[in-house]
């Protein structure tokens, strides 16, 4: 410890000039670790503008009048801010606030303890942690154990690993898991009749846990980052890789730091069994075209990759006996890999892996996909078990690796459990930081709130999250008792080591190594001060190390003695649970001309939830187009509500009908057009849907024209109908907005009925077949489509068939053809131009008429496609046909 007068006069010295954030700083007179290899050390360092402009030995006395902020540091301890590259931060916060179970050894205590603590709920819930599985010894159903203490609350209950929790048909019901949920990668325990017994093991306890969080209000979250900020910059800790996974979490990441309040650089992660976590958290921030909506700081909040468990924990569960593989169950294949990484084909991975099979088959397809990787930096978090080549490859495959560095106090019940088993084990393999640091840039991490499944409870005082405890256990291969873990002796790093891996390292997995990690000219301004010098003293002391001071971009924003920082807690308020997209349209489409107007997209960041969009558009003549769509995701458990609605007054051309009208031969529609069709989809079974849905259609006749503009007789009558039909679909397509991969299929029946008309009933029936396929890497695409229809009865002018204009036959005019059946035939090859903008080809063919369908109608054309973001793309096409020709600009894609 550092001498008591020497803290008194840094108090004094800083105690106002570093209550503002200076414009330049001076740090002088300080044994500054920087974890720069080619000056480890300095003397000191300029600050200016949060960042770090000058550093050397000792600073010039000439100068020292230039500068009006000085700081000596006595002497003290200097190292750059910890870079936690992978930690669950906000799992670990709501865990603050939720109720520990960690010092429960058996089912009589679990009960004891549930009664203590039944009352403290959190949004309704009794959610609690750390629960060891000796406490569930013996329970053979933890559904009806703990319905017999809380049988009307929802409890759920997260074991010590994170790989397993347990809840009571209160929690089951709350969290919708019943007999026929299935979770892929994960286990819903059943009991003898195949009911739930209460056990979620590995992704159906994260898929708990996800579900589980999605039922917190947003205050309860903003509270939660509120708790774990203030422990994470007690330790030094300055930026984190969080495992989040939810794009909520990221917008309350972005709030927070826009109104001041956080105070971590948040590199943010989503997950790759949900893609839609990745569509909306990659383009999440600065809005779309850059300046619509709030200017987000990507410098401090940023999403960094996508999350992918490729296998278990390396902890045994108990009564597991035979052959056990360190990791357990391998959940996705080399091919299953190899896919995740072409279908995104710009965007980085890391893969939870513990055991050598999974980690051989993350490097197998990387390796395999060759030039197609793109020198992308993925993660290979943890690799608890693995060996030398494995770690080497890693390395020559330009991926990092993350040192679960808080596992360390489990090596030897780890050991002891496997050595139970009837594994080909090979201790040395095991938990190795000083290979995946020597060989692979190696970064101690955290995992907090998991990573630690057995000792961590024998040590009460070391938590999870505090580096420096991570850094001790790496560096001493000691327990906090002075206990030698056996087998561990050879794997151990020097203090330094352990620093440069827990801040420069941990920036290089985050791809920031050029800005973050080191007192470094260039480098942001973020550091610390110890209370001691743990690069000089016994490593032991590491355990007993603490944080004096933290600095994010020169700003003081953690001071132990806290009479030197204003007492200032967050500004709780609610952040609603959405993000959206706004857009200007300006489009053509060769019946109506050009046309203006915006769009708007309302996307929902956790579900239960709505989305809604609307485009608005408008000829130069005055004639509008509207389309609205609401959907409820979630208006009942695996049930969604969609409504869409349109207004169109454009002008329609009408050819006559069938398969051999004439281009030059046609009349000018005006009409007011309406469609109303609210929809009910059910998840029956993965990738399976079906629906039921009303379809109201309305149709006013204002005036026609011939093909010279000259008057002519209204060629409709006025007409309204009604249609109820039923629909089924799969679709194991990766992304509905911008696929890459997978099929889409659907049928349906519509019987529809005239209202205000004599136009008698029929009755539609169609089908559609949709198939993807990338050509080498992702980013080119061939593309088909079937479709065909027929009618029964007499349709009337609304509900007949049509082919042509910017979906069906493009080429030839909206309108253009027109029967009670049709069949379609589609074909696209989609291929890369520049960053955003692409291009396709295609190839459209069908027939269309009230009889037998003998013709050909063929058409063909090119396009180019902006991209918004992952949901959002414009579409520009050209098309030619026998004898006519058409431009459309509009959104989406044709299918």
């Amino acid at each position: 410890m550092e001498p008591w007068w020497k803290w008194v006069l840094f108090y004094v010295l800083i105690g106002t000039s570093t209550l503002v954030f200076s414009q330049e700083t001076l740090y002088y007179n300080g044994r500054i670790y920087t974890s720069d290899s080619i000056h480890p050390s300095a003397g000191y360092f300029l600050v200016s503008n949060g960042m770090i402009r000058e550093t050397g030995e000792k600073f010039p006395e000439a100068r020292l009048s230039e500068i009006t902020d000085k700081i000596n540091l006595q002497g003290m301890t200097v190292m750059p801010g910890i870079v936690d590259s992978h930690i669950h931060f906000i799992d670990g916060s709501l865990g603050m606030l939720q109720i520990s179970l960690a010092g429960v050894a058996d089912s009589s205590g679990l009960k004891s303890s549930i009664d203590a603590t039944s009352g403290q709920l959190i949004d309704g819930y009794y959610v609690a942690r750390d629960l060891g599985f000796s406490a569930l010894s013996g329970v053979i159903s933890p559904r009806e154990f703990l319905d017999r203490i809380l049988p009307d609350t929802p409890v759920i209950i997260f074991l010590r690993s994170g790989h397993a929790a347990v809840a009571n048909s209160a929690g089951l019901r709350k969290l919708g898991f019943t007999h026929r949920t299935v979770i892929e990668d994960g286990t819903i325990g059943k009991d003898g009749n195949g009911e739930p017994n209460g056990w979620l093991l590995e992704a159906a306890a994260m898929e708990g846990l996800k579900r589980v969080g999605e039922k917190y209000s947003g205050e309860t979250i903003e509270k939660a980052i509120e708790t774990g900020q203030r422990l994470a910059l007690s330790y030094g800790i300055t930026t984190l890789g969080d495992n989040t996974f939810n794009p909520y979490h990221m917008k309350i990441y972005q709030s927070l730091e826009r109104q001041g309040d956080l105070k971590i650089k948040m590199w943010t992660r989503s997950f790759g069994r949900i893609p839609q976590t990745t569509s909306l958290m990659k383009p999440m921030g600065v809005k779309k075209l850059g300046f619509i909506g709030p200017e987000n700081n990507f410098s401090r909040v940023h999403w960094h990759l996508i999350k992918l468990f490729e296998d278990m924990s390396l902890s045994v569960p108990p009564g597991v006996t035979g052959a056990v593989e360190p990791g357990g169950k391998v959940y996705l294949t080399k091919d299953e890999i190899k896919q995740y990484l072409i279908l995104h084909p710009e965007d980085k991975f890391a893969f939870h892996v513990q055991g050598e099979k999974g980690l051989w088959n993350i490097l197998n397809a990387m390796e395999e996909l060759g030039p197609r990787n793109a020198d992308r930096r993925h993660v290979i978090d943890h690799a608890g078990y693995s060996t030398e080549t494995q770690i080497k490859a890693i390395r020559d495959l330009g991926s990092s690796v993350t040192i679960l560095a808080s596992q360390n106090f489990d090596y030897p019940s780890l050991a002891r459990q496997y050595s139970q088993t009837q594994s080909d084990f090979k201790e040395v393999e095991m938990l190795d930081a000083r290979l995946k640091y020597e060989v692979a840039r190696g970064a101690l991490t955290s995992d907090f709130p998991y990573g630690m499944d057995t000792s961590f409870v024998d040590y009460p005082d070391v938590d999870g999250m505090n580096p420096f405890r991570n850094m001790a256990v790496t560096v001493t291969g000691r327990l906090p008792g002075g206990q030698v873990i056996r087998g561990f002796e050879q794997n151990t790093l020097t203090a330094e080591e352990a620093a440069l891996a827990y801040t420069t390292n941990g920036a290089y997995v985050l791809g920031e190594e050029e800005h973050l990690g080191k007192i470094s000219q260039g480098y942001q301004a973020d550091f610390i001060v110890l209370d001691q010098d743990v690069f000089s003293k016994d490593p032991m002391e590491l355990y007993r190390c603490k944080v004096e001071r933290t600095y994010s971009d020169g700003e003081l924003v953690y001071a132990r003695d806290t009479t030197l920082l204003p007492e200032r807690g967050f500004r709780i308020r609610k952040i609603s649970p959405y993000d959206y997209t706004l857009s200007p349209a300006i489009g053509y489409d060769p019946t109506v001309g050009f046309f203006a107007g915006g769009a708007a997209f309302l996307y929902p960041l956790q579900v239960p939830a709505n989305y809604a969009d609307l485009q608005v558009m408008a000829t130069f003549r005055g004639k509008v187009y509207l389309q609205a769509a609401y959907i409820r995701y979630g208006i009942i458990r695996n049930a969604d509500l969609k409504i869409p609605f349109t207004y169109s007054s454009l002008p329609q051309f009408y050819y006559g009908e069938g398969d051999t009208t004439d281009a030059g031969s046609f009349t000018e529609i005006y009409s007011d057009r309406y469609t109303f069709r609210p929809e009910f989809r059910y998840t029956i079974a993965d990738h399976w849907k079906a629906s039921v849905f009303s379809d109201f259609r309305s149709r006013v006749e204002k005036k026609s024209v011939d093909e010279e503009g000259n008057p002519a007789e209204l060629q409709f009558p006025d007409e309204s109908r009604l249609g109820l039909g039923i629909s089924l679909e799969v679709d194991t397509r990766d992304n509905p907005g911008s696929t890459k991969l997978g099929f889409f299929g659907s049928v349906g029946f519509e019987q529809v009925a005239g209202l205000l008309s004599v136009t008698p009933s029929a009755g539609l029936l169609w089908g559609e077949l949709r198939y993807f396929h990338y050509i080498y890497t992702s980013k080119f695409v061939v593309a088909g489509r079937l479709s065909a229809g027929t009618s029964f009865g007499t349709p009337g002018y609304l509900s007949r068939y049509t082919l042509g204009g910017a979906d069906r036959l493009r080429g030839y005019y909206s309108n253009r053809f027109r029967g009670n059946q049709f069949y379609s035939a589609q074909a696209e090859f989609r291929f890369p131009i520049y960053r955003w903008f692409s291009g396709v080809c295609f190839l459209d063919v069908g027939d269309i008429g009230d009889g037998r369908l003998d013709q050909v109608l063929l058409s063909y054309g090119g396009g180019v496609r902006f991209s918004i973001n992952d949901n959002v793309t414009l579409r520009l096409d050209y098309g030619r046909g026998k004898d006519q020709s058409g431009l459309f600009f509009t959104f989406g894609e044709a299918f």
